[in-house]
């Protein structure tokens, strides 16, 4: 099964397999990114929460022999 798992997201990494497997995601899901430093994680977590942002995945980065970590979240496209 774990392997499974990680053919389906290497093929849904193409915009074609995406919109055959999910559907047209551009009109389904708006993303954002970013970079922060640990310490900041529970506000920024919390306040976009509240936004109907979800955290989708972490990725640690040193810069400049600091920590920091970028966050990537999404959230079904808003209607404006």
């Amino acid at each position: 099964m774990g392997s499974l798992g990680w053919s389906l997201i290497c093929v849904a990494e193409s915009k074609v397999a995406q919109q055959y497997i999910f559907g047209k995601t551009e009109d389904r899901w708006e993303y954002k990114t970013l970079v922060v430093k640990p310490d900041q994680e529970d506000v920024i977590l919390n306040e976009l929460g509240e936004e109907s942002w979800e955290l989708v995945s972490v990725v640690s980065m040193v810069r400049n022999s600091a920590l920091f970590v970028k966050l990537y979240f999404k959230r079904p496209k808003q209607n404006s």
